[in-house]
């Protein structure tokens, strides 16, 4: 019995189709080298651990966590709420992380007025890096973060390239986050109250200097 045959313009069409669509779809699969990828860091932190924080208020604490698990001391979050005082009003104050940090053995500093480049330099020379800023405010009618007080947020500067900075969020687990550098410079700003004053933070950073300890792969569970 003759076979039907597919003629052959038919044929030249589909044949051209699917290596037109093959290419494509290596393309997306396996970007050009030529295309950068804008979620690509230029510099990364090896080892930061996760930080989630267990409710609304802890954020502070979480990152705390991961700092000090970062060069090597091990706690619960639990603990570290109460020696940090934080509070579901007020959550924890940036003085309060930095006296953990120094009582853990480690150098950590509160500073302000700081530019992009300043944290970008100090995140390269090997130092952590805690961002206070604004974020998750959920509001329905936008977001206008760089008149924004109330939404207060610690995070760890993991890495960075020309356009994003990203960021170990407390509110997030298994991904990072990640913001371009003017959404962050429009959202990098917190206060407190100091004494039943009002105490504005603007581009503050805690920095933290120490012997990291990289976490292994695998652990053996005892």
């Amino acid at each position: 019995m003759e076979r039907s045959r597919m003629p052959r313009r038919i044929f030249a069409f589909s044949f051209f189709s699917f290596v037109a669509l093959s290419i494509l779809c290596a393309e997306n699969l396996y970007p050009s080298q030529s295309r950068p990828n804008p979620l690509k860091p230029d510099f990364w932190v090896r080892g930061m651990p996760d930080a989630i924080q267990i409710n609304s208020y802890t954020c502070g604490v979480a990152v705390f966590q991961s700092v000090a698990q970062y060069f090597n001391h091990w706690g619960y979050q639990e603990k570290y709420a109460k020696e940090l005082g934080a509070t579901p009003d007020d959550g924890t104050h940036p003085a309060a992380i930095v006296k953990g940090l120094r009582n853990l053995g480690l150098s950590a500093d509160i500073r302000e007025g700081l530019s992009l480049g300043q944290i970008k330099a100090d995140l390269k020379a090997g130092k952590v890096v805690i961002v206070d800023y604004q974020a998750w405010n959920h509001k329905s009618k936008g977001k206008v973060y760089s008149t924004e007080w109330e939404d207060g947020h610690y995070s760890i500067l993991v890495g960075y390239n020309s356009q994003l900075l990203f960021l170990e969020d407390p509110s997030t687990l298994g991904t990072i986050g990640y913001l371009t550098n003017t959404e962050f410079l429009d959202r990098w700003h917190d206060y407190e109250t100091e004494g039943g004053k009002r105490r504005e933070y603007v581009h503050m950073a805690i920095v933290i200097g120490g012997p990291p300890t990289r976490q292994p792969l695998f652990t053996h569970i005892d």
